[in-house]
């Protein structure tokens, strides 16, 4: 973890209410076409293919942002564990699907969900992580013996030529180096070295655009 990062962890905190995702903008993201109910079911269903049946398993939902997939994964039979550092995503789901789930919810940074699961369910938020490698290790932590780990990372092809010089410069330290400071997106080579050497007996990369979907057996 670089010193801007291990900074900005230590005095940016949950718990004495720093929130990264303003309100609006976590209104928003949930109306987003991404987010569709369609779109969630697609989604969901390739996870199951990938790990079975959801019925009973244990599934860790990590950066759940409004909690569409976690509604899904617990309409399935499944044990949902809700985890995002905002207050303001955590209320925008507490308020939609409170009434209709029963959920549990933690809040805090990426690296620190805690628990044990079956599955753990990653979309689009991995970069967020202060130390990239670190929270891959930490997800293999989390999992069960056998358990699974499906996760949609960004790539670096979500804002090719949209940078300016200094993204650039930070892209590449990150990429190159190892040196993160704040949260760019990796290119699909920096993906696979962080996942490499972990105790995993499956992995694979798969590559579609600008995701690149991580699916992993313990």
């Amino acid at each position: 973890m670089s010193l801007i990062n291990r900074v900005h962890y230590w005095f940016h905190r949950p718990e004495r209410g720093f929130d990264p995702v303003p309100y609006e903008y976590a209104l928003s993201y949930f109306n987003r076409p991404n987010e569709s109910e369609e779109y969630v079911r697609y989604e969901v269903d390739q996870v199951e293919q990938f790990c079975g049946s959801l019925k009973g398993k244990k599934i860790l939902d990590l950066g759940a942002g409004p909690g569409h997939f976690c509604k899904e994964f617990f309409f399935r039979g499944a044990q949902v564990t809700w985890h995002d550092i905002s207050k303001n995503y955590y209320d925008l789901f507490i308020e939609k699907y409170g009434a209709v789930t029963n959920i549990n919810t933690q809040i805090g940074y990426l690296e620190e969900s805690s628990g044990k699961f079956d599955i753990i369910f990653n979309r689009v938020c991995f970069y967020y992580a202060m130390n990239d490698k670190r929270l891959a290790h930490h997800i293999i932590a989390l999992l069960n013996k056998h358990g699974q780990a499906y996760l949609i990372l960004n790539n670096e092809r979500q804002y090719l030529g949209k940078q300016d010089f200094v993204s650039k410069i930070i892209t590449f330290l990150n990429n190159h180096f190892g040196l993160k400071i704040g949260h760019p997106m990796m290119n699909n080579k920096r993906i696979k070295k962080i996942f490499s050497n972990l105790p995993v007996n499956y992995i694979t990369f798969e590559i579609k655009g600008a995701e690149t979907i991580v699916k992993l057996r313990k």
